[in-house]
């Protein structure tokens, strides 16, 4: 249980974590787990002329590339992707909101 044990051999973490395999399953895992948007109201495209505010929120819209992700393209964040839509038009409130969570 990694509670009870919570060191690992870091060594073979690594290398256990890079695998081939692991990329794989990832790589599966991001894919299936897109979400689309129901554009309810007919809120898509955001129109910068009503929206003057915008907060995003969550450690995954803007990923720390140090974290451990791994992608075979680049690409961009939620948080770059809605900066690069609105411009200057419309202020963006992000927070990373880490939950702790205690045992």
């Amino acid at each position: 249980d990694l509670f009870d044990d919570p060191y690992v051999n870091p060594a073979n973490a690594k290398k256990v974590s890079r695998s081939k395999e692991h990329l794989a399953f990832a790589q599966q895992a991001a894919e299936r787990s897109i979400v689309l948007l129901k554009n309810t109201n007919h809120i898509l495209p955001l129109d910068t002329r009503r929206i003057h505010t915008i907060a995003v929120i969550g450690p995954t819209a803007h990923p720390n590339p140090s974290a451990g992700y791994q992608r075979k393209k680049p690409s961009i964040s939620v948080l770059d992707g809605i900066k690069n839509m609105v411009g200057d038009n419309v202020k963006i409130i992000y927070e990373q909101v880490y939950l702790k969570f205690n045992r």
